[in-house]
């Protein structure tokens, strides 16, 4: 019973009461121990051989109040005896049988043995006169018959169901003789004088360690306590009950082989087989509870307890909550843990927007480039830093990459790809800063007096500029990768969630690399302010103030949008992919739009200095500043010269279309270069030789 009530709470069944009978009860011991169980248990489980079970039977048969469903161990088996009269009062009961296979070849033998010839066995005639009811003794007594000893042994013949069993075990108890013998004896044949006195403890000890085959072909084996191994025994789970002709019978419902019970239909037909029996005093727990035990006499009651959101129910024998793991969530019956489904990108509105964003992007990087390309050898294009400009559309073009990468399944190549955003974004502002310096110091050097062609204004030092402005984001970017690898890994922001995202997608792996892009955006945004309407025909830097101003909104927009959102990787490269694509829109598209739109004007004339310059970077000296050692004569001189040309209204295209004065300081020599608003209009001579053509009166 010990180990029986151990089993029994290991698989979470209580055992409510427990009753003891002696070997064949009286009616009235079998009917005051069913009282006493009476109001309790609805199950009983009846260790008990036949005859203990048939009084059993035959008291809830006199008192049908005590009803109980019985399952009872071999001792009943599929014996008719337990039953025979009782049928309707066992309906239900479920046993345990013993497997034990059929043996055709004892039938063979046992259908050739005669008293004749069976020699050996010293009590076989005495079996074969009992089995006849006849006398091998001629002097037997009035109405015995003399046994003929031609008999058939197969009239009346069955076979025991338990007959393998004892087969083996005949077997067992000569393999532990003989190996008992072989220890004491060695080779010698028959007994020797050591095996006398016979022990019994050294015989039981051999008896443990007995291996074999039997004939039926099974292998008998023993533990230490002499019990068979529970990978080798076998049980039939049987059910009594009745067919549709109303005949009882015993009808196998299960299975136990190799530890392990196997029930006909599975454990989803046992459920519903058992469905009619309840508990004592509680019902069953729903999904998501579990059952708290009572104390004492109530301790197959329970009180149902139920488990947090993201918990399982833990069965018996230690009935409870489990969490469930980070990135996974319970089942619709709360029994065990699921893996979660697998998230990216936070949502779907950050990932849309950088795909938009990048795609768009991406087509205009690689619209510009083909015109530019095409038109490179016009002055529109030469203006612009030809070399520059192809690396603003390569580091643009980069972070509309990095924008379509940072929409996509993270992956190793997409991390990676990711992390190119801000040195990329550094790369078009160092660009954009390195055209902006360059326009400025022309300009600066044409103020200076005297005149002198700036330093470093090729294209090898304008590409050496970029180089030296966009290190310190490769830096940045290089050291970012080394301290959080661009891999992909499984996150678990909220405990039942599983968010793929790419490592480092902290503030300090994705802003501190962005550090050297902003310090150019604010450079950019300086050098806007101070070279506004710079040159006057074109307006370059306007166009260049407004891709700064308008990447600056957007960076004061992403901040607090970066700090609230999940999606940071998404919202992050869509900023990258706007800025980028605003400063090559405004800063390539108006030479893209005069290549295009307007041919007239490419033309090297529309690219010179103009008019009126304004340059914020070197000293601004107006006419009358330039010349403070001029004396009246000179200023007068200068005035009626002004006056003179600003009479003709228009110059010839031979005629001069400024007015410079030289005049001698005290230490180094000053000219002032005066630019009024003029037109070319074509000679008289040209005018008078092509009178007849179109253009004789068109401006050139």
């Amino acid at each position: 019973m010990a180990a029986f009530r151990e089993e029994a709470a290991r698989g979470g069944v209580c055992v409510a009461r427990e009753e003891a009978l002696r070997a064949a009860p009286s009616p009235r011991e079998v009917e005051a121990a069913l009282r006493r169980l009476n109001g309790g248990p609805r199950v009983a489980v009846c260790w008990c051989e036949g005859r203990t079970a048939r009084a059993l039977l035959d008291s809830m048969a006199r008192e049908p109040y005590l009803r109980l469903n019985l399952i009872a161990s071999d001792g009943w088996a599929d014996r008719r005896d337990v039953v025979d009269g009782l049928e309707p009062h066992a309906r239900g009961a479920l046993t345990l049988r013993i497997r034990s296979p059929y043996l055709h070849d004892f039938d063979d033998y046992y259908r050739t043995l005669s008293p004749h010839t069976n020699t050996r066995n010293p009590w076989f005639r005495e079996f074969w006169e009992q089995k006849f009811k006849c006398s091998f003794k001629e002097s037997s007594g009035q109405g015995v018959r003399l046994c003929s000893g031609s008999e058939s042994l197969m009239q009346n013949y069955t076979q025991e169901p338990k007959l393998a069993l004892v087969v083996r075990g005949v077997y067992a108890l000569a393999h532990a003789l003989h190996d008992m013998r072989q220890a004491k004896c060695g080779a010698r044949r028959g007994l020797c004088a050591a095996l006398l006195p016979f022990n019994v403890s050294q015989y039981q000890r051999h008896l443990q360690r007995v291996r074999f085959r039997a004939p039926d072909g099974a292998l008998v084996a023993f533990d230490d306590h002499g019990d068979p191994l529970p990978e080798l025994s076998e049980y039939d789970v049987m059910r009594f009950e009745s067919d549709q002709r109303g005949e009882w019978r015993y009808v196998r419902v299960g299975r136990w082989r190799r530890g392990a019970l196997h029930l006909r239909g599975g454990t989803r037909a046992a459920y519903r087989r058992g469905q009619g029996v309840r508990g004592v005093c509680s019902e069953p727990c729903g999904v998501g509870e579990w059952a708290r035990a009572g104390e004492g006499r109530a301790r197959c009651c329970w009180t149902c307890v139920p488990c947090p959101p993201l918990a399982i129910t833990v069965p018996p024998p230690a009935p409870g909550c489990k969490p469930c793991l980070p990135g996974h969530r319970p089942d619709l019956t709360r029994t065990r843990c699921i893996p979660s489904p697998v998230e990216w990108s936070g949502g779907g509105r950050p990932r849309a927007i950088a795909t938009l964003t990048g795609a768009i992007g991406l087509i205009t990087v690689c619209f510009f480039s083909v015109v530019l390309w095409h038109y490179r050898k016009t002055p529109v294009v030469k203006s612009a830093s030809r070399e520059l400009c192809a690396l603003l559309l390569c580091s643009a073009a980069s972070c509309h990459g990095a924008a379509l990468a940072g929409a996509i399944r993270p992956a190793g190549l997409s991390c990676a790809a990711v992390r190119l955003a801000a040195p990329a974004l550094g790369g078009v502002y160092a660009a954009v800063v390195a055209r902006t310096m360059r326009v400025a110091r022309l300009v600066a050097a044409v103020e200076k007096r005297p005149a002198a062609r700036p330093r470093l204004l090729s294209s090898r030092a304008q590409v050496w500029t970029w180089l030296a402005l966009s290190t310190p984001g490769w830096a940045m970017a290089a050291w970012s990768a080394t301290s959080w690898p661009p891999v992909a890994r499984l996150l678990h922001p909220g405990r039942a969630r599983s968010v793929l995202a790419c490592a480092g997608e902290t503030a300090t792996a994705q802003l501190v690399p962005l550090a050297p892009a902003l310090v150019l955006l604010g450079a950019c945004v300086l050098l806007a302010v101070r070279t506004r309407r710079l040159p006057h025909n074109l307006n370059e830097t306007k166009f260049v103030g407004a891709a700064a101003y308008a990447t600056c909104v957007t960076w004061l927009a992403f901040f607090p949008l970066y700090a609230v959102t999940e999606a940071r990787t998404a919202c992050l490269c869509a900023c990258v992919s706007l800025s980028a694509g605003a400063c090559v829109l405004l800063s390539l598209g108006p030479r893209v739009w005069v290549c295009l739109c307007r041919p007239e004007r490419n033309t090297r004339t529309h690219f010179l200095t103009a008019t009126s310059i304004r340059c914020h970077l070197g000293k601004y000296r107006s006419g009358r500043a330039a010349r403070p050692s001029a004396t009246v004569g000179e200023s007068r001189e200068a005035s009626s010269q002004t006056t003179e040309c600003g009479e003709c209204g228009e110059c010839g295209a031979a005629g001069r279309c400024a007015r410079v004065t030289r005049w001698e300081g005290p230490e180094s020599a000053h000219v002032l270069i005066v630019l009024y608003p003029h037109r070319h209009v074509a000679p008289l001579s040209l005018a008078h030789y092509a009178h007849d053509s179109p253009l004789a009166d068109r401006n050139l």
